[in-house]
């Protein structure tokens, strides 16, 4: 049996959420639009493996292409998430504490300043800034209803095959389908999307972390970073986190040594739970070409979001944006 649908979205992660619930609150009422959404249980959403902080991290408008589409990748999440008020996203502060003069020189060179903080009672130089911590699983969940409300079909199917002739054609490991439009979110798993005339920036390249994770209870949500390194606390779940790492050399390789100097350096401004406590965590994040994501056309019918790399709470919603106006010329043909 073949399954027609008008929209077409692979990928069940943020990337494919963001599009769903894009498409479904703006595009839903358009000609009786038939919006599917395909999410494979063989393959691990990259978004539920990751420490998902959300943060500007001295990022500013007008020095770089990114830098100015993270600054509003940002706000839009802000604004998601005001909007939403989901019990899955977390408010909180991020602390960068230096402990030493050449981080507080680094600290001045992001921010252009260094604070008198304070960390557990305790006075530091450092900055605070704004932040959000998000529960990934709840979150995904949480969008994936609301679009589900909106019109979304999701399906369970793991692609096989992709073909374009007058539509797309996808066959699946238990189905085929049609589409007039098809947009690939498909993360760290791009490469295995079989697209003949894909270009190598939409493939990016695959980079795994490691992260250690306790069960803890602590009062509030917090996210301390230290030389680069995020020690982060959810209340959502009660899960305290640090890390992560990044392992060039493969995912069999735990980063023990990274994670455990990191373990360490956090002992210095917080009671760190016993070590053997830890579950180690791998993830997976797909790094697109300099860094920047890929968002637009591969073809006349193909679209994709992906290579969000360590972005992908905030790239997503400009994103899905960006995609759906390149759609949008190509509704008239429904």
């Amino acid at each position: 049996m073949m399954n027609k649908y008008n929209i077409l979205i692979v990928g069940g992660g943020i990337g494919g959420l963001a599009m769903a619930h894009e498409i479904s609150s703006n595009l839903l009422g358009h000609k009786d639009l038939k919006i599917g959404l395909i999410e494979s249980k063989q393959l691990q959403k990259c978004s539920t493996r990751t420490t998902s902080v959300v943060s500007l991290h001295g990022i500013k408008s007008g020095i770089s292409p990114l830098g100015d589409d993270l600054v509003k990748s940002y706000e839009l999440f802000k604004s998601f998430v005001k909007k939403t008020n989901y019990n899955s996203v977390q408010h909180c502060i991020r602390s960068h504490i230096a402990l030493n003069e050449m981080e507080e020189e680094k600290l001045k060179s992001r921010f252009d300043r260094v604070d008198d903080i304070k960390f557990q009672n305790l006075s530091y130089k450092g900055i605070e800034e704004e932040a959000f911590v998000v529960e990934a699983n709840s979150f995904l969940k949480e969008m994936r209803d609301q679009a589900h409300k909106n019109g979304v079909e999701f399906l369970e199917d793991t692609i096989l095959e992709i073909k374009e002739k007058d539509r797309v054609e996808l066959v699946g490991l238990k189905e085929s389908y049609h589409t007039n439009i098809l947009i690939l979110a498909t993360g760290a798993f791009s490469k295995l999307m079989p697209i003949v005339d894909s270009t190598k920036d939409f493939y990016g390249s695959v980079v795994p972390g490691h992260y250690y994770e306790w069960d803890y209870d602590f009062d509030h949500s917090f996210v301390v970073s230290l030389e680069g390194h995020n020690l982060i606390y959810r209340k959502q779940d009660g899960k305290l986190i640090l890390g992560g790492s990044t392992q060039k050399d493969g995912v069999a390789y735990p980063a023990h040594d990274q994670l455990n100097n990191q373990y360490e350096k956090f002992q210095e401004v917080f009671e760190m739970p016993d070590l053997c406590d830890a579950k180690l965590l791998t993830g997976l994040r797909q790094k697109g070409v300099k860094r920047r994501p890929f968002i637009g056309e591969i073809s006349s019918r193909i679209f994709a979001l992906t290579s969000l790399y360590k972005n992908g709470f905030t790239l997503s919603f400009l994103g899905a944006k960006r995609v759906r106006s390149f759609i949008d010329t190509h509704l008239e043909s429904f």
